[in-house]
C-alpha cells in the first residue's frame, strides 16, 4: 500500500471520513503526513463570551463556567500558536471557523488576525455570533473563496475580495438561529448599502445566503450565475418579487426560503410553474410568531407547490409549515411517489391532529430510496410513546436510511431506546431523537448508540456528517422554529 505514488494516497485519503484519518495517522510516519493534511484542513477557534453578558439561556453549554468549553478555548490558543510558529502546519489549514461569543475580544482579534496572515492556503472563513472585526476582514487573502458572517458594516474593508464563490451575510451561531428574534441584527440599514456592493464585486458567485430586503438591489447577473440561494425573511423586510429569481436564476439547483415568509410568492410561482428547471433541492421554513393564521397553508397552496415541484428531479426537500393536515396528506404527500431521485426529506408539519390514527402512511407514500429523513409531528392529546412507536413502525420499510431524525414537539423520546431503534435500520449511521444525536456502531450482531457530547453538538459542521445530504437536513432542522 505504501508503495503507491503520493498522489494516489492523497486521493484515497480525500474520500475517508475524519475518524479514519485519526486512526491512519497512527499507522506510520508517511500515513501521518497524509492524514494531518485532512485532520487540520478545518480549524475551529472558540472564545468565551463577556461574563457581563448573560446569554446562558441561549448557549448554555458554551458559557465561561463550562469546563469543556474552557478546554476548547485553551486549545484555540494552542492552535493559533502552532499556526504562527509552524509554517508546515499552517499550510494544511484551508477552512477557519471562529466562534466569537463576546464583543470584547481585543487580544483575541489581534491574534486571529496574525494567524490569518500566516495561512497561505486559506479558502474559507466562517465568523459566528458577533460582527466580523475590521482587522480580521482586512487580513483575509484576496484568493478567499467562501465567507460566512452575520452581516457587515463596511464593505470597504473587504474590497480586496473579488473571487468569492460562496457568500453568507446571515450567519449567526447555530443555537441563535431563529430569524425573527434577530430581525434588526440581520437586516440593519448598512446591509442595504454594503451587501449589494460586496455581491457585485464577486461575480460570478455560486452560493448566496442573504436577507430578502437586499435581493431587489442585486444586479441581475448575480442570479444568472447562482446555483444555491438561501433567503432569510424577517418581519419588517421590504417586499420583493420572487419573479426576479424565477425569471433569471435558471441555473439554480438549491433554493431555501426561511423566516417570516409571506405566501404571496406563490402567486409568482403559479404564473411560472416551469421556472428553475434544474432545481434539485428545496426548503420552505415558514415562521410567523406574530400571526400564525397568516401563514397557514391550505389546499390551494399545496396544489401550487406540488405543480411546481412535480416535474423537478428533487434530491432534497424540507418543509417546516403550519397547515391544513388533511390537505397536506391528500395533496402534497403523494408528490413523493413521483420523486424517484429523492434522497433527503425533512417534514415539520404543525396542525390539529385528531389522534394517533392520523399519522400519515409513511410506508405507502415515502419513496424507498430515501437515505435521510427528519420528522416532527404534533399530535393533540397523544403522549410521546403513542406517537413515537407508530412512527418508527411506519419507517421500517425504508431500508436504505443512513440518517434518521424524529422529534415529537416538546415531548421527550426515551433515549435508552436508541440502540433498539437503530437495529431496525441496517444502514443507519446517525440517529437524532429530539435534541440528542447518536452515532450508530455495529459489531457482528450487536448494535450500540453512542451519544454525542454537548460540545460536539454545538460545534458540529458539515464535516461532522458522512453525507452532504445529512448535513443539509441537520442545518435545516436548526433553522426551523418550534411553534409548540
Amino acid at each position: 500500500m505504501e508503495s503507491l505514488p503520493a498522489e494516489i494516497h492523497a486521493e484515497i485519503f480525500r474520500y475517508l471520513p475524519l475518524a479514519d484519518h485519526r486512526n491512519l495517522s497512527l499507522v506510520s510516519h508517511s500515513y501521518h503526513g497524509f492524514a494531518v493534511k485532512f485532520l487540520f484542513s478545518t480549524i475551529n477557534l472558540y472564545f468565551p463570551e463577556d461574563p457581563r453578558i448573560d446569554i446562558e439561556d441561549y448557549v448554555y453549554p458554551l458559557n465561561s463556567n463550562n469546563i469543556p468549553f474552557n478546554e476548547q478555548a485553551q486549545r484555540s490558543w494552542q492552535i493559533i500558536n502552532w499556526i504562527i510558529k509552524n509554517r508546515a502546519f499552517a499550510e494544511n489549514v484551508k477552512t477557519l471557523r471562529v466562534h466569537a461569543f463576546s464583543q470584547e475580544l481585543t487580544f483575541e482579534i489581534y491574534s486571529v488576525t496574525e494567524a490569518i496572515l500566516n495561512l497561505p492556503n486559506l479558502q474559507s472563513l466562517s465568523w459566528y455570533y458577533t460582527q466580523l472585526a475590521t482587522n480580521v476582514a482586512k487580513a483575509l487573502p484576496a484568493s478567499l473563496k467562501c465567507l460566512e458572517i452575520p452581516s457587515y458594516r463596511s464593505s470597504s474593508d473587504i474590497d480586496h475580495l473579488s473571487k468569492l464563490q460562496k457568500l453568507s451575510l446571515l450567519r449567526p451561531y447555530p443555537r441563535l438561529l431563529h430569524p425573527l428574534s434577530f430581525e434588526t441584527e440581520f437586516t440593519p440599514p448598512h446591509d442595504l448599502i454594503n451587501a449589494p456592493k460586496i455581491v457585485s464585486r464577486n461575480i460570478p458567485l455560486r452560493t448566496l445566503s442573504i436577507s430578502r430586503s437586499v435581493i431587489a438591489q442585486l444586479p441581475i447577473r448575480t442570479f444568472e450565475n447562482l446555483t444555491e440561494l438561501s433567503i432569510l425573511v424577517t418581519r419588517y423586510c421590504q417586499p420583493f418579487g420572487m419573479d426576479l429569481i424565477f425569471r433569471h436564476a435558471s441555473r439554480l439547483t438549491s433554493l431555501s426560503l426561511r423566516g417570516d415568509v409571506d405566501l404571496d410568492f406563490l402567486s409568482s410561482l403559479e404564473k411560472q410553474p416551469n421556472a428553475l428547471p434544474q432545481l434539485s433541492s428545496f426548503s420552505l421554513s415558514v415562521d410567523n410568531m406574530y400571526n400564525q393564521e397568516e401563514l397557514y397553508l391550505h389546499s390551494r397552496h399545496f396544489e401550487i407547490i406540488s405543480a411546481f415541484l412535480r416535474p423537478k428531479h428533487l434530491r432534497r426537500l424540507f418543509m417546516h409549515i403550519q397547515c391544513d393536515l388533511a390537505a397536506f396528506s391528500n395533496i402534497f404527500l403523494p408528490l413523493f411517489q413521483s420523486q424517484l431521485h429523492l434522497k433527503a426529506l425533512g417534514l415539520e408539519v404543525h396542525g390539529d391532529f385528531l389522534g394517533v390514527e392520523d399519522i400519515p402512511q409513511y410506508d405507502e407514500l415515502l419513496p424507498p430510496q430515501l437515505e435521510g429523513i427528519h420528522l416532527l409531528w404534533t399530535h393533540a392529546g397523544a403522549g410521546p410513546s403513542e406517537v413515537f412507536h407508530p412512527t418508527v413502525d411506519k419507517l421500517i420499510g425504508l431500508r436504505k436510511l443512513c440518517y434518521l431524525s424524529i422529534s415529537t414537539a416538546k415531548e421527550f423520546i426515551p433515549y435508552s431506546e436508541a440502540g433498539n431503534i437503530a437495529g431496525h435500520f441496517p444502514n443507519l449511521d446517525i440517529l437524532l431523537l429530539d435534541s440528542q444525536v447518536f452515532d450508530i456502531n455495529r459489531h457482528e450482531d450487536e448494535v450500540s448508540a453512542i451519544q454525542w457530547s454537548p460540545m460536539r453538538i454545538e460545534g458540529c459542521t458539515a464535516e461532522s456528517f458522512s453525507s452532504p445530504d445529512d448535513a443539509w437536513l441537520y442545518e435545516n432542522r436548526l433553522w426551523s422554529y418550534d411553534w409548540m
